[in-house]
């Protein structure tokens, strides 16, 4: 009892701390070698737009559009250019700072995301002390309909697999696998057998 009851305090405490700073500074102090497709200027007029109600995009330095699609106290998430997606979340915990968690998602055939913990002052920090180790092949099951030579048929297409990840506002991280270079049977006999991982943070980590 007394555990659960420090436990709660600490969430408490943490929930404070979260209050301290907001995704729309976040984004704005996200130095240029994190996100080359644009500079402060135009960071700050994305967010401008976004609040006046009107489409958040704007040209990026490679030619394309990037488009700030959500922005919320805690939550952001932009489209960098037709082939990349990044998602903000701030999370609280237990020490004064806040942590950043961001999502870069390569779209195309089979999404793959790359998930980066930062300080509030975007100091990069090991993404290990805050996930579990997750593998592709650990987010596939055979279900009871499919037989065992059908399954690892199945596996067989899975090389090179890959990780999807998706931030939520819950402060929830979903891991699902992903594989380029399927066919329509092959991407339909994939989703017989992927699982979805979510993960929730806890103050300290996802698990």
């Amino acid at each position: 009892m007394k555990r659960y009851i420090l436990s709660c305090i600490f969430i408490l405490m943490a929930t404070c701390t979260w209050g301290q700073i907001q995704m729309s500074d976040v984004i704005k102090t996200m130095p240029d070698t994190l996100l080359p497709y644009l500079d402060a200027s135009k960071r700050t007029e994305l967010i401008d737009f976004y609040h006046m109600g009107v489409e958040a995009k704007t040209a990026n330095k490679f030619g394309g559009d990037t488009v700030l699609d959500t922005l919320a106290a805690h939550f952001a998430t932009l489209q960098l250019n037709e082939s990349s997606t990044l998602q903000l979340l701030l999370l609280p915990q237990e020490s004064p700072d806040t942590l950043i968690c961001a999502v870069q998602t390569y779209l195309g055939e089979a999404p793959e995301s790359t998930v980066s913990f930062y300080t509030s002052q975007w100091r990069r920090l090991d993404a290990s002390a805050y996930l579990p180790a997750l593998s592709p092949m650990a987010l596939v099951e055979r279900p009871d309909t499919m037989s065992v030579e059908q399954y690892d048929a199945v596996l067989k297409t899975l090389d090179p697999a890959m990780l999807e990840a998706r931030l939520a506002p819950d402060c929830t991280l979903t891991f699902t696998v992903t594989a380029p270079l399927l066919n329509e049977v092959e991407r339909k006999a994939l989703e017989a057998v992927a699982l979805q991982r979510k993960l929730k943070w806890n103050g300290k980590n996802f698990n």
